[in-house]
């Protein structure tokens, strides 16, 4: 809910050229980087759905017939969609060149990181024991390893 209402400032910062005092100097080739890292996120986020299918939900929930998905973005991080979330989050702040749009996006996506990928992991080992736990060696929460 809370990231939900951090895009208000986007929207209010766009169609109503609010919040034009916190402005910070960025050339034009970072604004780019912006948009393709914004881009990455949106097609990562988009990835992480396709590998979920019926195992999505936006509360935290084991639904009936949940499997533990490790195909996809899985494959490499254990948590994709908050990896989505952060390179968004960077896309809006480099894009708008603005910290108190970007900031509030990226605060707002790191509270609900920090207060949900705890009890997500409880509940992934209680539904999985062992299974989940040989995963989370195998898996970084965020960022792939890049070498074993």
């Amino acid at each position: 809910m809370l990231v939900s209402f951090s895009f208000l400032p986007i929207f209010l910062y766009v169609f109503a050229g609010l919040f034009s005092f916190a402005h910070f100097p960025l050339p034009d080739w970072a604004r780019l980087i912006g948009v393709l890292v914004g881009l990455s996120g949106s097609a990562l986020f988009a990835w992480t759905h396709l590998a979920l299918g019926k195992n999505w939900s936006g509360v935290l929930e084991i639904a009936k017939g949940h499997e533990l998905v490790t195909n996809g973005p899985y494959q490499f991080v254990r948590h994709p969609m908050y990896s989505a979330f952060f390179l968004m989050g960077a896309g809006v702040l480099l894009l708008s060149a603005n910290w108190l749009v970007g900031g509030l996006n990226l605060v707002a996506v790191t509270y609900m990181y920090l207060m949900r990928v705890g009890d997500e992991e409880s509940m992934m080992i209680d539904q999985f024991g062992q299974s989940y736990q040989r995963y989370m060696a195998e898996t970084n929460r965020l960022l792939p390893t890049l070498w074993k």
